[in-house]
C-alpha cells in the first residue's frame, strides 16, 4: 500500500512538472514566433507577416495589429499580407497567436515595425525650388541720374500637384455597376430564376454589387461558419472553400491568397462580400442586368482554378 502510495505521489508531481514545462514555455512565447518582418524594420506599402510555429497541426493560428486581429490561418505557410498605408506612418505593433481544438496555446513575443508611407517621396521634395530674394529698388541716385530701373523676374517656382496611388484597373464588366452611391433599395439578386430574400438589403459599394454571404451559400446548399476572434467567415460548397475577412479584400479558396478587389463589409450582423468576385470561385455563374438593377447567379459546379485568382 505504501509503495502504491508512493508511485502515485511521483507520478502526480510528474504531471505538475510537465504542466509547469509547458506554462514556462508558452510564457515564453517559444511555441510561435514571427519570422518576417524584423524588430524595429522600417517597413511601406504591401508587407508579409511570416509565422514560424512548433506545434504539430494547430488548430489555427491569428495574427494580430495593434491589438486587432485581421487574420487567421491554418495553411501553411502561415503568413499574413496587409497594406501599410492604412495604418499612420509611425510604429505599430505586431503579434501572432497559435491555438488547439481546446484553446490558446501561446503568443509570440511583440515584434514593433515603423511605417513609413511618406506622401511625397524625399527626392520629388528636393525639386521644389523657393522664390529667390527679391531685390532691393533702384537708389534714389540712379533713378535722379536717369538710369532705368532694372526689371524683376520672379524665380521659377516649381509647384508639385497632390501625389495620388495609381488607379486601380476596372472589375470585369459584368458586374460593374455604374450607380456609384446610389440608393440600393431596388437591387435585386436572383439564384437559379428565383429572387432571393434577404433580412439585409444587398448594397452598392464603390460601384460594386455585394450580398450577404450566408444567404447566398446557404440558398445552394452551402454551408457558412462564423469566426469571432479573426472576424472571419468561412463558406463551404461543394467541396470548395472560401475563407473572408471583415475589412479586408485580402481572402482564401481552398486556402490559396484571393484578392476580392473591395474589403468585405459588416453590415447589421451580416458579411456583406463583393458578388462577383466570391460567388465565381465557388462555381457561380454571375451576370450584371443594369437595367433592371439586378445580379442575376446560376449555382455550378466549382471548376474556376486558373492561376489569376490565385496569384500571390
Amino acid at each position: 500500500m505504501k509503495l502504491r502510495k508512493a508511485i502515485l505521489a511521483r507520478a502526480a508531481l510528474a504531471v505538475i512538472w510537465i504542466f509547469a514545462i509547458e506554462a514556462m514555455t508558452v510564457a515564453a512565447g517559444e511555441l510561435v514566433r514571427i519570422t518576417s518582418p524584423k524588430d524595429g524594420q522600417q517597413v511601406s506599402g504591401r508587407v508579409r507577416v511570416q509565422v514560424q510555429t512548433t506545434v504539430d497541426d494547430p488548430a489555427y493560428l491569428i495574427f494580430s495589429v495593434d491589438g486587432a486581429r485581421p487574420h487567421s490561418t491554418n495553411v501553411q505557410p502561415y503568413f499574413y499580407e496587409f497594406d501599410t498605408a492604412t495604418l499612420p506612418d509611425g510604429p505599430h505593433a505586431l503579434g501572432a497567436e497559435v491555438y488547439s481544438r481546446l484553446g490558446l496555446l501561446g503568443q509570440s513575443p511583440p515584434v514593433t515595425i515603423r511605417v513609413a508611407n511618406s506622401p511625397i517621396a524625399p527626392a520629388a521634395a528636393a525639386m521644389v525650388q523657393r522664390p529667390a530674394a527679391a531685390k532691393p529698388a533702384p537708389s534714389d541716385a540712379k533713378a535722379a541720374a536717369g538710369e532705368p530701373a532694372q526689371k524683376m523676374s520672379a524665380a521659377p517656382i516649381l509647384v508639385l500637384g497632390p501625389v495620388t496611388a495609381p488607379v486601380a484597373a476596372p472589375a470585369a464588366p459584368s458586374l460593374r455597376c455604374p450607380e456609384k452611391g446610389a440608393a440600393n433599395r431596388d437591387l435585386t439578386i436572383v439564384l437559379d430564376g428565383r429572387a432571393l430574400s434577404f433580412d439585409v438589403a444587398p448594397a452598392i459599394f464603390e460601384g460594386r454589387a455585394f450580398g450577404a454571404l450566408r444567404t447566398l451559400v446557404q440558398q445552394s446548399g452551402g454551408v457558412v461558419a462564423w469566426i469571432t476572434p479573426a472576424r472571419q467567415a468561412v463558406a463551404r460548397r461543394s467541396g470548395t472553400q472560401l475563407r473572408v475577412t471583415i475589412g479586408t479584400s485580402a481572402a482564401t479558396i481552398d486556402g490559396r491568397p484571393l484578392d476580392l478587389g473591395s474589403a468585405v463589409r459588416l453590415a447589421q450582423g451580416r458579411t456583406m462580400v463583393p458578388l462577383r468576385a466570391t460567388c465565381t470561385p465557388l462555381g457561380y455563374t454571375v451576370a450584371w442586368a443594369g437595367g433592371e438593377r439586378t445580379v442575376r447567379l446560376c449555382a455550378t459546379e466549382p471548376t474556376m482554378r486558373v492561376g489569376a485568382v490565385f496569384a500571390r
